[in-house]
């Protein structure tokens, strides 16, 4: 599949690849101006420098070629992504430094996860929404012994689609 970034300052693509053999689910842009990351129904994670336009490399490929609905960059810490996995309850953390082994398996929720994040101040923290009506905010670091503990819980009415957490206010989450 054909992929572009746009640089919106000058209305023009900046960088173009092919990449995927399928559908891109999503993209995280990364720490520099430079650097992105990709997934979607290939069931891989690739990792972009936009200085080198003819390659990419493939970092996380799920086991049973799963697709992957999202990637997270943690721009506070580098080398830690989200990944979330099409049709699975689990959250994977890798550790770019060690991406042969899942950092972390978040795996409370007990329905589809729809959608994880990283809190914009914090290297450690994210929150996870999912079909089982709750909003689970973690601390990963807290979590090495215990891995499917979350640090405070929201329950929904109905399913929980997308989230956001605010960039300027960083105690509001939508």
């Amino acid at each position: 599949r054909l992929r572009a970034l746009w640089d919106v300052n000058q209305l023009k693509v900046k960088y173009m690849a092919i990449a995927h053999d399928k559908e891109v689910y999503d993209i995280s842009l990364g720490p520099d101006e430079f650097s992105f990351m990709s997934t979607g129904a290939d069931s891989s994670v690739r990792f972009f420098d936009s200085r080198d336009a003819n390659s990419s490399c493939i970092i996380f490929e799920t086991r049973d070629e799963s697709p992957i609905s999202r990637i997270k960059w943690n721009l506070v810490n580098p080398n830690f992504l989200i990944v979330v996995i099409v049709d699975k309850n689990a959250i994977y953390i890798l550790d770019q430094r060690k991406i042969t082994q899942t950092y972390a398996i978040l795996n409370f929720h007990t329905n589809v996860v729809n959608n994880a994040i990283w809190a914009p101040q914090s290297n450690t923290n994210l929150i996870s929404v999912s079909d089982d009506k709750t909003a689970l905010i973690w601390d990963i670091h807290s979590n090495s012994e215990k891995q499917e503990e979350f640090i405070l819980k929201y329950e929904a009415e109905n399913e929980i689609e997308n989230v956001a957490w605010g960039d300027i206010t960083k105690n509001w989450i939508g």
